[in-house]
This record gives structure tokens, sequence and C-alpha cells, in this order.
């Protein structure tokens, strides 16, 4: 004759076990896609970061390997008003192309996968910028709002705002 009994604590003890092996497992199937995102998050900053370094190095080698850009570049930054109108549109466009770079590279820093470090290079770059006279001209004059980010503006306002405060 079945002890009923004991056939139900045997099939009670291994739904128990199965349970346990289902935990088990559940446990480092959690673990290991954690680990995976872990991994994917760093391989994300580090591409970010290669991406931005990139974006900086095409733009100073561009500059450096054109005698006329590099004169209008450092005669724009320095005194915009030495420019005739021709190299004033270009240095325009210098400063313009810097400014999206930096745009993009903040709202990494701030939102994506641009590591702080990198994001504080960027930073820098735009201090330089809001002391700049045609940077502040233009600023005042909206043109810059046209082509940027609400959150680089926001930080641009920011950054006037600490200047005016010193």
């Amino acid at each position: 004759m079945v002890n009923w009994d004991a056939v139900g604590a045997v099939a009670e003890l291994l739904g128990a076990l199965g349970v346990i092996v289902s935990l088990v497992y559940l446990a480092l199937q959690i673990r290991q896609n954690s680990t995976l995102l872990r991994q994917t998050s760093a391989t994300e900053r580090a591409n970010a970061a290669v991406v931005s370094a990139s974006q900086g190095a095409e733009f100073t080698r561009a500059i450096a390997l054109d005698a006329d850009a590099s004169r209008i570049w450092a005669v724009g930054f320095s005194d915009p008003d030495a420019l005739d109108p021709d190299e004033l549109a270009r240095f325009d466009q210098l400063m313009f192309s810097q400014l999206i770079q930096i745009d993009v590279n903040h709202f990494l820093g701030m939102h994506g996968p641009l590591d702080r470090a990198v994001h504080a290079i960027w930073d820098k770059l735009l201090d330089g910028w809001i002391t700049q006279p045609r940077f502040r001209a233009l600023w005042d004059a909206g043109a810059i709002h046209r082509f940027t980010t609400e959150y680089f503006c926001n930080r641009v306002r920011e950054k006037l705002a600490e200047r005016a405060a010193r």
C-alpha cells in the first residue's frame, strides 16, 4: 500500500527545492545582468569621451592647418573689431562650430554618458567664451540662442550671473 502522506511530503520537499533552485538561478541571472549593465555603461562613457576628444581635436586641427583660419581665430578671439566683415563672418562660423560642440558635450555631461571630467574641459572652454567680446555681442543680440539648446543657454546664464556676482 502507498503511503500518500509520505508521497505528499516528498512532493512538497521537491517543490520547495525547485523554488530554491529557481531563486538561486534568478539571483545569478540578475547579478550577471547587473555586471553587463555596468560594463555597457563604462563602454558608453569611454566612447563618449573618445567622440568628445575627437571633436576638439578635429576643430583644433582644422584651424592649425589653415594659416588664414588660424590668424582669423587668434585675432577674432582677442580683438574681433580688427577683422574685416568677411573675416568676422568666418570667425563667427568657427565660434558657432565650437559652441555647438560645447553645447552637445554639455548635454551629454549632464544627461548622458559623458564623464564629468571630460565635461569639465568643455565647460572651461565656455568660461573663455563668455569673456570674449564677439560672443557677448552675439549673445546679447540673441544670435547664439537660435542654434543652441536651452540647457546650454541656461549654463551660459549661470556663468554670466556668477561672473557678475564677483
